[in-house]
């Protein structure tokens, strides 16, 4: 498994990392990192590169940001172009737990994604997904 480095506003991070490997077990090579009120960007930055550095010579590392736009993903897409990650804006609860179980070569940027879409649908009298009905 690639490293796995969520990050998000408040303690949404620590709470997905938490809840999925609730579901598939501990998660040795994932951190979690919260941009908690009263945080500064400098703070998160750090903390942030604290993390990837971590796991330099583990891989290319995979950062789950919550928000596109904000300041996680700020941080996060910097540290991407400045080394060797990839970055997911748009965190779910399907994406994380496909990355923490995917097998070698199963875990691309466009697998998690797939996994993240795949898992929003909506309930009434049938399943709607993306595309159609089901």
């Amino acid at each position: 498994m690639r490293p796995i480095i969520v990050v998000a506003h408040g303690h949404l991070a620590s709470a997905l990392l938490a809840t999925a490997e609730m579901i598939v077990g501990p998660a040795p090579s994932a951190r979690a990192v919260d941009f908690e009120v009263g945080s500064s960007i400098e703070d998160l930055q750090n903390r942030v590169a604290a993390a990837v550095e971590e796991f330099s010579g583990a891989g290319r590392a995979l950062l789950f940001v919550d928000l596109a736009g904000g300041s996680p993903s700020r941080i996060a897409a910097k540290l991407a172009l400045d080394g060797d990650s990839d970055v997911v804006a748009g965190a779910n609860l399907p994406m994380l737990i496909h990355a923490l179980t995917a097998g070698e070569g199963e875990d691309s940027v466009e697998d998690v994604l797939a996994a993240g879409t795949d898992g929003v649908c909506q309930y009434g009298v049938s399943k709607r997904v993306a595309g159609g009905l089901q």
